[in-house]
């Protein structure tokens, strides 16, 4: 995430950034054993400090991103209305960018007399402006863009992409 905020930094300049994430939502023990998707969307401000370099930015977002899960129970709904934001019907209300990293999902997973498959998702619509979706699985992370193509380009989230896979590769290597 703090690779993320890198990223847009040095392609926009700005260091006040909101980047959304989904959240599991999933705390009190009587939603543990029910069906449903309790997923609530996390808004993370950051600022960026661009002097402060990565590890300090990285403690930054680590420390931010820890108090926000504190309070993912607050419905999205009950954001919006604090917040107000102008609101664009083609546009998510709180951000428009959006990062995620989930554990790679089962393909199949078995129930007393009942077998469910995961199918895939078709992507017609990007639901943000800029998503990084990514899996962890046995063989590392593997990722996916998705991004509304009336603002972008493919060459140009094909050299965005890059660029992350560069900068990431500098802040191991820090």
């Amino acid at each position: 995430l703090t690779g993320f905020h890198a990223l847009i930094y040095r392609y926009t300049g700005a260091t006040d950034q909101i980047v959304g994430t989904p959240a599991a939502n999933r705390q009190h023990p009587d939603t543990e054993r029910m069906v449903g998707l309790f997923v609530n969307p996390l808004p993370l401000r950051n600022k960026i400090k661009p002097a402060a370099g990565y590890r300090e930015n990285l403690w930054r977002v680590q420390s931010h991103v820890s108090e926000a899960v504190e309070h993912q129970h607050t419905p999205f709904e009950e954001l919006v209305q604090e917040f107000q934001p102008f609101r664009d019907p083609s546009a998510s209300p709180l951000f428009q960018l959006k990062f995620q990293l989930d554990r790679a999902p089962r393909d199949r997973i078995c129930l007393p007399q009942v077998e469910l498959v995961r199918m895939p998702r078709e992507v017609a619509i990007a639901r943000h402006d800029l998503s990084l979706d990514f899996v962890e699985n046995n063989d590392g992370v593997a990722g996916q863009i998705e991004y509304c193509s009336d603002l972008y380009e493919p060459g140009f989230v094909a050299r965005l992409a890059d660029h992350y896979l560069q900068l990431l590769e500098s802040a191991v290597e820090a």
